[in-house]
């Protein structure tokens, strides 16, 4: 807090019915003065300050709605109780009349914490969050893994090696997010990635076809051995199953892989 501090009202209606002629205002500390308007939403108006506190008027709030935020801020002064606390008036569908709790701002400290807080959240597998609960599994990175695997091989045989350094590196994005949402599948992935995917692309940068086609079939024998290498749980002991060959037509009929 460097001196200033900004408050924020929202309005929600939690009737079914729209409620009009609002009049909301928030307060302002003894000690402090008012400052400015930082947020002001549509369709409301600015009415003014005075000592006592900064207020709006709205025209609607719909029914189950909300509006806002009202944002204000305030020069601290010689205020010591910085808690402020939010009014709001009505005269439609019935005259009423509501004030909030009085709030503390949090300091620059908390609020630091509070991000803090919120990305060691994000940035940690936990299942129990509903944001995990929708990242993409193995399976499905391995979809667009296996196609990009396959557009390589048809652009090398057009000697096309733009196109295959591109797959490849489109290959190790597609790879990171595996990384992340299976963090126990990591480890198979980053050594798939040195060991096979770094010999491919350094063969393709020597545009010789027979050294190319060498590395992309000790590709394949690496893609297998990892399938068979990785536990499924108790459904599958491996994956050996998902058996991967040379491609005979390309996942992807509309592109041009000689690139001319």
């Amino acid at each position: 807090m460097d001196g200033t501090v900004a408050y924020s009202i929202m309005l929600r209606n939690t009737s079914s019915t729209a409620v009009t002629n609002i009049f909301v205002a928030g307060s302002i500390p003894s000690g402090a003065t008012f400052s400015g308007t930082a947020s002001t939403p549509v369709g409301t108006v600015f009415s003014g300050s005075d000592q006592g506190g900064a207020s709006w008027i709205v025209s609607s709030v719909p029914g189950s709605g909300s509006v806002g935020p009202f944002v204000y801020t305030v020069s601290k002064g010689t205020a010591t109780d910085l808690s402020a606390s939010a009014f709001a008036h009505w005269l439609n569908p019935a005259e009423g009349s509501m004030t909030s709790p009085m709030v503390m701002p949090i300091n620059n400290d908390e609020r630091l914490a509070i991000d803090q807080a919120i990305n060691n959240k994000l940035n940690k597998v936990d299942t129990s969050l509903s944001l995990w609960n929708i990242q993409p599994g193995l399976g499905t990175v391995m979809i667009e893994y296996s196609t990009r695997f396959a557009n390589l091989w048809f652009a090398a045989q057009a000697k096309n090696w733009d196109m295959v350094h591109y797959q490849i590196d489109e290959m190790l994005e597609i790879q990171e997010t595996g990384e992340t949402t299976r963090p126990a599948r990591a480890p198979a992935l980053i050594n798939f990635e040195h060991t096979y995917l770094d010999a491919l692309d350094s063969a393709a940068g020597t545009m010789d076809m027979a050294t190319f086609v060498a590395a992309y079939d000790k590709a394949i024998g690496g893609c297998n051995s990892c399938h068979a290498s990785q536990s499924g749980g108790t459904e599958r002991p491996n994956f050996k199953f998902v058996k991967i060959m040379r491609p005979t037509a390309p996942v992807l009929t509309g592109v041009d892989w000689a690139g001319q």
